[in-house]
C-alpha cells in the first residue's frame, strides 16, 4: 500500500530550532500516525549551504541563470574548484545527516523505521515556507537509501484544491511549452524531448511577447505548462526571461494562470535556473504540482535531467519516481563529479489538496510475465497428471489472475438507511439481513467458482450501531478486544492499530477464533464512529484461505462511504 508521509516544519529557524510534526497515513486517506518531535537549533547549516552555493554558483559557467558567471581561468583553477565544491557538498550533507539523526528527533525517524516498507511506494514531503529549509537537498537523508520507492517534495503550509488531478486515460496530454531567452543556452534539446513525448499535443511558443503567453492561457486548456530558458529568484520571487529584451514574474501572468489552474492544469515545470521563487508564487495560486531547480542549473544537467525525467514518466513511472529515477541517472553518469551538488537541484513542489498527475494510457492491465510460458507449462502438467489436476491447476490460475479482475470490475451496494455505501467485486454477491439483535445490516460472499453459489468459507460482514451515549473510538476498541477474549472460544488479538474509514480516525482489529462450527477463523474488522454511529467491516475467513481475498478487502474498504443525511 503505498504512503503519504507529511514533516510539518512548524515556526521557528535555524537559531532557535524547529518544531516538528510528523503525520503517516495511507494514500488517500487521512494519516493514522501522528508524533510531534523537534529539530534542534543548526545555524551551522545555513553556513554550509552558502559555502557550497557560493563555490557550486562560479563552476556553473553555462547556466540558465539571467546571466553567466565569470569564466574561471585556468584549468588548474577549475580542478581546485571542483574540489573545493566536493568537499563543501560533503560536509553539508554530514551536517545534515547530522541534525536530522538529533536526540530531539529521534522519535520522529524511529516512527519511520517502524511504519514504512521498503517494498511500498512512499512520498515525503517536507511543508514548509522557510527558504533556507526549502534549498536543502532533504533527499540525501540516508533513510532514503532503505526506502528506494520513496521521493521527497516542498510543499506550502497553505493550500486548497481547485482542479480535478487526473487525467482520462485516452486523453492526450495538452502542454504549452514557453521557449524562452536561450542566449548561451541551447534549449532546442527541450524541445525535440517534448516532440518526442507519446500521447502529447503541444504548442511551442519560442521567444514570445507577454501578450501570446496570456492569451494562450486565457483561451485554451492546459494540462501542463512548461518554461525553458534563463530565470532566478531575486529576495524570494521569480523571474523569467521570455526573449531577448522581456521578463516577466508569476505576478504579471497572475490571471491567466489563475484561469487555466481552474480549468485542470496540473503540471509547471520550469527547466530553468533558481526557480523556487517561482515555485513559491505558483503555489499561491493552488497550482497541483511544480517542478523546478533550486539553483543555477548547467545547461547540460538542465537537458539530461528532462530527457531522463520525460522518459521515465510516460512510460508510467509515477511523477515522484520519475524525479527520482532521473536524478539517480545524472549521478550515475557522473555529472555530480564534474560540478557536485549539480544533481540535488531538481524539486517537486505539491500541493497536499491534489493528487500526483500521472500520464494518461500507463493504465493497462498487463499479462504477467512470461504469462504463455506459464499456460504451456501448465498444459503439459495437465496432460501429464491427469483430469483431477486439470481442474484443480485451472482453478489455481484463474484464482492468481481473478483477484486483479475481483478489484477491477466492482458493482456497488448502497443502503441509505443505515447511512452508507460500498463497492464489491462482481464476481461476488450480497445478502440484506438488518438484524437489530446483531447489528448486521448486509453480508457479502464470492460465488463459488464451481457452482455460481455463494461460498460460506469467505465474508465481509457490515454491522451498524446505534450508540445510545457518547463513546471514544477507543472506548469502542477497548470494548471490543474485552468481547473476543470473553466471548470467542480461543480468541486471540493479533494486531491492534490506527488507520483510516470513510475519511475517519478508525481502528483495525486482527483476531483468530473458533466459529460456531468449531472451525478456527480469522478477522479482521475496521471500525469508526460518526454522529453516534458505529461502522464495523469484517473480514472473515478461514485460517488457510484468509490471505487469498485481503486485498480485495482492501479495495472494499477505500471505497466505503458515509452518507451523511444532514448534508
Amino acid at each position: 500500500m503505498a504512503k503519504l508521509v507529511i514533516l510539518k516544519l512548524g515556526d521557528g529557524n535555524f537559531d532557535r530550532g524547529f518544531p516538528v510534526i510528523l503525520q503517516v497515513g495511507e494514500e488517500g486517506f487521512r494519516p493514522s500516525i501522528e508524533v510531534t518531535g523537534q529539530l534542534p537549533p543548526n545555524s551551522e547549516i545555513v553556513e554550509y549551504y552558502k559555502h557550497w552555493q557560493l563555490i557550486y554558483r562560479s563552476l556553473t559557467r553555462q547556466s540558465r541563470l539571467e546571466k553567466l558567471n565569470a569564466k574561471v581561468t585556468s584549468s588548474s583553477e577549475l580542478i581546485e574548484l571542483i574540489e573545493n565544491c566536493r568537499n563543501a557538498a560533503e560536509i553539508l550533507n554530514s551536517n545534515l545527516e547530522s541534525w536530522l539523526n538529533s536526540e530531539t528527533f529521534r522519535p520522529i525517524k524511529e516512527r519511520l523505521l517502524e511504519k514504512l516498507s521498503p517494498s511500498e511506494p512512499i512520498r515525503v514531503i517536507i511543508q514548509t515556507a522557510d527558504l533556507h529549509l526549502r534549498r536543502l537537498p532533504w533527499h540525501l537523508w540516508k533513510i532514503f537509501d532503505r526506502y528506494s520507492l520513496a521521493e521527497v517534495a516542498l510543499s506550502s503550509p497553505n493550500y486548497e484544491k481547485i482542479a480535478k488531478t487526473n487525467l482520462s486515460p485516452h486523453k492526450k496530454v495538452k502542454i504549452l511549452a514557453i521557449l524562452g531567452n536561450s542566449q548561451g543556452i541551447d534549449i532546442n534539446a527541450d524541445r525535440q524531448y517534448l516532440e518526442s513525448l507519446p500521447r502529447a499535443e503541444i504548442t511551442f511558443l519560442a521567444e514570445p511577447q507577454r501578450k501570446d503567453i496570456n492569451d494562450s492561457l486565457w483561451e485554451q486548456n492546459w494540462d501542463i505548462l512548461f518554461f525553458a530558458g534563463h530565470s532566478k529568484t531575486d529576495k524570494e520571487i521569480g523571474r523569467i526571461y521570455i526573449n531577448s529584451t522581456d521578463s516577466l514574474t508569476i505576478g504579471d501572468l497572475k490571471e491567466g494562470l489563475r484561469k487555466t489552474i481552474g480549468k485542470g492544469l496540473q503540471l509547471a515545470i520550469f527547466n530553468s535556473c533558481d526557480g523556487l521563487g517561482l515555485a513559491r508564487d505558483l503555489e499561491d495560486l493552488h497550482i497541483p504540482q511544480i517542478i523546478v531547480m533550486r539553483e543555477p542549473i548547467p545547461d547540460k544537467v538542465a537537458q539530461e535531467f528532462l530527457k531522463y525525467f520525460l522518459s521515465a514518466f510516460s512510460s508510467g513511472q509515477s511523477l515522484y519516481l520519475a524525479v527520482r529515477q532521473a536524478r539517480e541517472r545524472l549521478r550515475s553518469s557522473g555529472l555530480d563529479d564534474e560540478i557536485p551538488g549539480a544533481t540535488w537541484l531538481p524539486i517537486i513542489c505539491q500541493n497536499l489538496a491534489a493528487t500526483p498527475l500521472t500520464w494518461p494510457g500507463n493504465h493497462k492491465k498487463l499479462k504477467p510475465k512470461y504469462f504463455w510460458l506459464v499456460i504451456a507449462c501448465v498444459a503439459v502438467l495437465i496432460s501429464v497428471i491427469g483430469g483431477i489436476v486439470v481442474a484443480k491447476n485451472f482453478s489455481l490460475l484463474s484464482g492468481w489472475r481473478g483477484q486483479s479482475s475481483e478489484i477491477a470490475n466492482n458493482k456497488s451496494y448502497q443502503n441509505p438507511s443505515y447511512g452508507f455505501k460500498i463497492e464489491y467485486p462482481s464476481n461476488w454477491e450480497f445478502q440484506k439481513i438488518e438484524d437489530p439483535t446483531t447489528q448486521e445490516v448486509v453480508n457479502f460472499s464470492p460465488l463459488n467458482e464451481l457452482n455460481s453459489k455463494i461460498s460460506s468459507q469467505v465474508r465481509v460482514i457490515i454491522m451498524v450501531e446505534f450508540l445510545n451515549t457518547n463513546m471514544s473510538l477507543d472506548e469502542y476498541r477497548k470494548s471490543s478486544e474485552n468481547q473476543i477474549k470473553t466471548f470467542l472460544p480461543d480468541g486471540k488479538i493479533i494486531e491492534s492499530s490506527g488507520t483510516v474509514l470513510a475519511k475517519q480516525q478508525a481502528y483495525r482489529l486482527v483476531y483468530s477464533g473458533k466459529n460456531q462450527q468449531n472451525d478456527l477463523v480469522q478477522k479482521m474488522e475496521v471500525v469508526t464512529l460518526y454522529k453516534r454511529k458505529a461502522y464495523v467491516i469484517t473480514y472473515e475467513a478461514e485460517v488457510g484461505k484468509y490471505p487469498d481475498r485481503l486485498n480485495t478487502f482492501s479495495e472494499m474498504i477505500k471505497s466505503f462511504e458515509i452518507i451523511d443525511s444532514d448534508k
